[in-house]
């Protein structure tokens, strides 16, 4: 069992909001040291209670070598805490930053030479059609003759995507844009080439939200040793941003062998949460991205009785993994406070039956945010969401 919370190694966890949050919390049981960098308004984690110290630092993406002198300062107070980034922009500075930042702590994430392979799209589409993994049909657009092109090669709807999922989500609150007609597109395209996103064009997979699945897992070396299926409920901005419900499910022979091919191809090692779309056109799941960091929905694998932080945490200090890999299927995560924020207007103009919002919160579930024996992050969200509703427009939180 562990030690006394004073020889335990401290972990410090880059971003607190809900997937900072998710593992916070996962690790909170443990006695383990946990330790905040929050750089973000909108950020509720630094509040838990299982917090001994949060730092406030600029954003990474404002400044790389600031972040990383920052972050090499925090860990000067330690004995090789664990380092894990629980976003995208912390994720990307941290792996590219890997071989320095190794003096210091010991990471939980891959090399920079495997993330830039799944946090840019292009390069992950590539691979996965290398080794036989589905992909939706996609062009890369440099420039308007490829536009012109791609208009040959696809129908209306399509998707316009970017490379990377976070920056993009950053400046228009959505990871992608369903356009249905070809002066929508070049209006889109146009608006987004503007704030310098690189873009790709990609076949719209039919079907709502509820064909999204994702496939979590922990693996070294590119061998899986736990994972956990979920299944997409409830989305936000009706299905082209991120997901305000899940539901855990039972493991997908097809979604599972596509999965254990793509992170044995990338050498992985660490959690990833890779998303898929079931194509009803030739039944298939389809790859729509890999996450190389802890998703939203964290706290539903270990409600279910898989703690992926603590598996990491273990497997970063070679400690004896636990191989079972047994969980609970039918149980839901909600993050309370997005699902009523984009669904109130469904439920008042009767789009959306309440028997059906209420489905999930009267079932076996676990709130993203809202947890009796740690209140302070739930008050906290709630207080930023009415700062920015009457005093700001709402935040673009890829988070």
């Amino acid at each position: 069992m562990f030690k006394n919370k004073k020889q335990l190694t401290p972990v410090i966890i880059l971003s607190a909001h809900t997937m900072g949050l998710g593992v916070i919390r996962s690790l909170s049981n443990q006695g383990i040291p946990i330790y905040v960098v929050t750089y973000t308004k909108s950020d509720m984690g630094q509040a838990s209670r299982f917090v001994e110290k949060y730092f406030i630092l600029e954003n990474p993406e404002d400044s790389a070598e600031r972040f990383i002198k920052s972050i090499i300062q925090i860990g000067k107070n330690f004995n090789k805490p664990i380092l894990i980034p629980a976003d995208d922009a912390s994720l990307k500075i941290v792996s590219q930053n890997k071989d320095l930042l190794s003096e210091y702590f010991k990471i939980a994430c891959s090399d920079w030479s495997i993330i830039e392979k799944i946090i840019f799209k292009q390069y992950t589409y590539k691979i996965a059609e290398r080794i036989g993994v589905p992909v939706p049909v996609s062009i890369i657009l440099g420039k308007e003759s490829d536009l012109l092109y791609a208009l040959q090669k696809l129908k209306f709807p399509c998707i316009l995507k970017p490379f990377e999922s976070h920056t993009f989500y950053e400046k228009f609150n959505k990871k992608m844009i369903l356009v249905d007609n070809q002066y929508h597109l070049e209006e889109e395209y146009l608006k987004a080439f503007k704030t310098g996103a690189k873009l790709m064009l990609q076949e719209y997979i039919p079907g709502d939200f509820t064909s999204g699945v994702n496939y979590n897992s922990y693996a070294v070396n590119g061998e899986i040793k736990k994972d956990f299926l979920a299944k997409k409920v409830r989305m936000s901005d009706d299905g082209f941003g991120i997901p305000t419900a899940v539901v855990s499910g039972n493991m997908n022979f097809d979604i599972a062998s596509h999965s254990k091919r793509l992170l044995k191809e990338l050498n992985y090692t660490g959690y990833s949460c890779i998303e898929y779309k079931y194509d009803q056109r030739d039944f298939q799941y389809k790859l729509m991205e890999i996450n190389g960091r802890y998703n939203r929905s964290v706290l539903l694998s270990l409600k279910c009785g898989i703690n992926f932080p603590l598996l990491e945490y273990q497997s970063l200090l070679g400690e004896k993994i636990d191989n079972q890999n047994k969980y609970k299927t039918g149980v839901f995560w909600i993050d309370e406070y997005k699902d009523m924020q984009c669904n109130f207007k469904k439920l008042i103009t009767g789009r959306l039956k309440i028997s059906s919002f209420l489905g999930p919160y009267l079932k076996s579930n676990v709130k993203a945010v809202f947890n009796v024996s740690d209140l302070r992050p739930f008050f906290k969200r709630i207080i930023q969401g009415i700062h920015y509703t009457f005093i700001n427009s709402s935040p673009h939180h890829n988070k």
